[in-house]
């Protein structure tokens, strides 16, 4: 008997050859497609994502990502430790596998995206949504969603180094698209809105070039003030000069970047270092986004991040491989308790997710406790139980622990402060603090203390490696960990 219906294989093949979109189905942004990559797509309010959703609070820093195995023709969604969470189908899931089409949207009331493949129409509730659950009186005029659509892709187009005429392009593809959809009473509004456009095109190319070389002096000047306050140690009247200086030019290069003529037609200078990049990402989640991190402290990070690719891999292998059920369990811990899940990978460093008991200071179990922290945490200690040895007990105290320290601390960076304090103790750090801090509301934060060198070498080493395993372990396939 011939079979008629294809086979698994056959619905495999289909599945690898057939690319996958993320769809806009809420917003001004309404229609617009993304590709969804063949192997990591991160969505998310930072530039550095794949998808960038910049026009909704609600969207995380980094949000969501979507992994697709070539092998097994899967796709898998995992969310970044968003703030407001990650539904599908309207169910929140920290990680699931996802079938085409599927309803995406970032926290209870944020940006939709539906998921499907090239040949899938959206469907038909979500065709409709996008114009029903809108009132006739707040609904966006269509030039306006145009024009926002144009905006939002000439700033795509700039992010991957877009050509002046890919630009134009652009411009006349989406007018064209609005000619075609338009009725003829709006088509003068819109011829109008082409003469605009390209008025503006041409008056803000010389602008957008201009802002482009300033920011390149000022980042010069801020590698040269950061060449010499790496110089300057021991002279504490030219480092409190040096970190003015550094202030002042890095405040004018957030306030250049924040215009949106710039963040519209910004053009990349050089290429973009994968760490530094992952980096800047992660310290907006924190709460502790600097315009550029001290030299010597980038430096650190991708030299741990090389260790843990070479002789250290077998440490990253382990939380991703055989512990990351314990991994998973910790993460869980750290979401229950308001903390960033990606703090559990803190245990990398202290013990290799281990019951290793370090014999010279006595601390033992996942999160290297000592006894007296441990049991004014809530875990007993004695000659027949030892719950530093127990990985959820141990967890939730170390979830306490570094609560305690947040709170210490304050808000500014405090995520920064307590991973410092949790390898030097809090003593350590607040004697810093108090010791190097001249002004406590507009010093107190971990960039200045690590820039005028006030904490102890072990910590000021220990913060970059346990960033490095956080960066790592959001995204090991960029790595080089399957």
């Amino acid at each position: 008997m011939t079979n008629l219906e294809p086979t698994v294989s056959q619905h495999d093949e289909q599945k690898r050859t057939t690319k996958a979109w993320l769809v806009r189905t809420s917003g001004s942004l309404a229609g617009t497609r993304y590709r969804v990559t063949d192997t990591v797509t991160r969505v998310g309010r930072s530039l550095q994502n794949d998808v960038v959703l910049e026009d909704d609070a609600s969207v995380s820093g980094v949000h969501f990502q979507i992994e697709r195995d070539p092998h097994a023709s899967v796709f898998r969604l995992r969310d970044l430790g968003s703030r407001n969470g990650t539904f599908v189908n309207g169910e929140r899931v920290n990680a699931c596998t996802i079938e085409a089409p599927a309803s995406i949207q970032m926290g209870a009331s944020g940006p939709r995206l539906t998921f499907l493949f090239d040949d899938m129409a959206l469907p038909r509730h979500e065709e409709t949504q996008v114009i029903t659950d809108i009132p006739a009186e707040l609904r966006v005029p269509e030039q306006e969603r145009l024009a926002a659509e144009a905006a939002a892709r000439i700033r795509l187009a700039r992010m991957r180094d877009a050509s002046h005429d890919q630009t134009h392009n652009l411009l006349r593809d989406v007018i064209a698209r609005g000619m075609g959809q338009t009725g003829r009473r709006l088509r003068g509004v819109i011829a109008v809105l082409a003469i605009t456009l390209g008025i503006v095109a041409i008056g803000s190319f010389l602008q957008v070039r201009r802002l482009n070389q300033e920011k390149a002096r000022i980042d010069t000047r801020i590698q040269e003030v950061e060449k010499r306050l790496a110089e300057a140690q021991g002279d504490e009247q030219q480092t409190e000069e040096l970190i003015a200086r550094l202030e002042n030019y890095q405040g004018e290069a957030r306030d250049l970047s924040s215009g949106l003529l710039f963040r519209l037609g910004a053009v990349r200078q050089g290429p973009v270092r994968p760490v530094e990049a992952e980096l800047k990402t992660l310290m907006q989640e924190f709460g502790a986004e600097t315009y550029t991190f001290p030299p010597d402290f980038l430096e650190q990070v991708e030299r741990f991040v090389k260790e843990y690719q070479g002789p250290n891999r077998s440490l990253i292998v382990s939380a991703l491989g055989k512990a990351r059920g314990d991994v998973q369990m910790m993460r869980q811990i750290f979401v229950d308790h308001k903390l960033p899940p990606d703090l559990a990978y803190m245990a990398v460093v202290e013990s290799a997710i281990t019951q290793v008991v370090n014999r010279q200071s006595g601390a033992a179990g996942p999160w290297q406790l000592m006894a007296p922290t441990a049991r004014a945490f809530g875990l007993t200690v004695n000659a027949n139980v030892d719950e530093r040895m127990n990985v959820r007990k141990s967890t939730i105290a170390a979830c306490k622990i570094m609560r305690e320290l947040i709170l210490d601390f304050g808000a500014g960076g405090s995520v920064m402060l307590a991973v410092a304090a949790y390898n030097g103790g809090p003593g350590k750090v607040k004697q810093a603090v108090r010791t190097a801090v001249k002004d406590p509301i507009r010093q107190r934060n971990f960039w200045y203390l690590y820039r005028v060198r006030a904490l102890p070498r072990e910590t000021m080493e220990y913060v970059p490696k346990v960033l490095a395993v956080l960066i790592i372990s959001r995204n090991p396939k960029l790595f080089g960990f399957t």
